[in-house]
């Protein structure tokens, strides 16, 4: 009898060297593991706002159990993410406040052997509230204004360093990243590249993949057409990002980092999920793969 797996070319069963976010296609953890170790994936990201992550019955017993799950579906945890909003780093009321959901899931990535955090730093804005982060000086402006913006940056350095996490900077100013990271100054913070910020914003991701300073900590990969100021999520492939020639920027850059799938903001994430994993995986295929990292 003629099975399905005579039929399955082998680098379609090959491990995809990629991350999904769980959380944007199942709010049941344990669903969510299942469904990223169908897809072939090597690993998992999760938002370190999850409620099961930080909850009261998630003590050493289940945290145990949920790295043996992992471990048992031969995934492993790659990052937890998180941020403070709009404003983030470039707004007086919310440094406090990201500073606080920074440190928490650095301490919290150290107790579950998660390497890396990334943080989504906001966008600098004009007087009149709209978006504008590709203009350096507005940036070298709102450090100015916001001088709690570098000590910031500082504090959750530090802390980074005394984990042992890795914290990339993430959004749609690649100016405002390289700015941060070169104020940091340490091997634990690096720059992020984040598709559907800086899709939002305007930019070219391919070439924002080549002006970000330093290693690459990690391509959140989304994709997502830009009309105007509307921005509308879609599969990979299908929307301005050209997947291809980012993993070309990658590959030149000698990228190690994660690469992250997240559908969340798509309308069927599990099936933009499985569709993204098929088109990277075709992608990695081609000879590039950027993907198979060292940490």
């Amino acid at each position: 009898m003629t099975t399905m797996a005579q039929h399955t070319h082998p680098s379609e069963t090959q491990p995809v060297h990629a991350s999904l976010a769980i959380d944007a296609v199942d709010t049941d953890i344990r669903s969510g593991i299942d469904f990223a170790a169908s897809l072939t994936v090597t690993g998992i990201s999760m938002g370190a706002d999850h409620p099961i992550l930080s909850g009261p019955d998630m003590g050493q017993t289940a945290r145990r159990h949920f790295l043996h799950t992992l471990k048992s579906r031969q995934l492993s945890f790659d990052c937890l993410r998180t941020g403070a909003g709009a404003d983030g780093l470039f707004s007086v009321q919310s440094i406090d406040r990201l500073v606080q959901r920074g440190e928490a899931p650095i301490a919290l990535a150290h107790d579950f052997r998660c390497p890396l955090v990334s943080i989504y730093i906001g966008e600098t804005r004009l007087a009149s509230g709209s978006a504008s982060p590709a203009k350096d000086a507005l940036t070298a402006q709102a450090e100015d204004r916001h001088p709690d913006t570098l000590h910031a940056i500082a504090v959750l350095a530090d802390l980074a360093d005394r984990m042992g996490i890795i914290l990339a900077l993430c959004g749609g100013s690649v100016s405002a990243i390289n700015r941060l990271v070169a104020h940091a100054n340490t091997p634990c913070v690096r720059g992020g590249l984040d598709s559907l910020r800086l899709l939002a914003c305007g930019q070219n991701v391919p070439d924002a993949a080549g002006t970000i300073s330093g290693k690459i900590a990690i391509w959140i990969c989304s994709d997502a057409q830009r009309i105007g100021r509307t921005v509308a999520t879609c599969p990979l492939g299908e929307g301005q990002m050209d997947p291809a020639a980012v993993l070309r920027v990658l590959h030149d850059s000698d990228f190690q980092g994660l690469i992250l799938l997240d559908p969340r903001h798509t309308a069927n994430p599990r099936q933009t999920a499985q569709h993204d994993v098929d088109v990277l995986r075709k992608l990695l295929a081609a000879g590039r793969n950027p993907a198979q990292r060292k940490r």
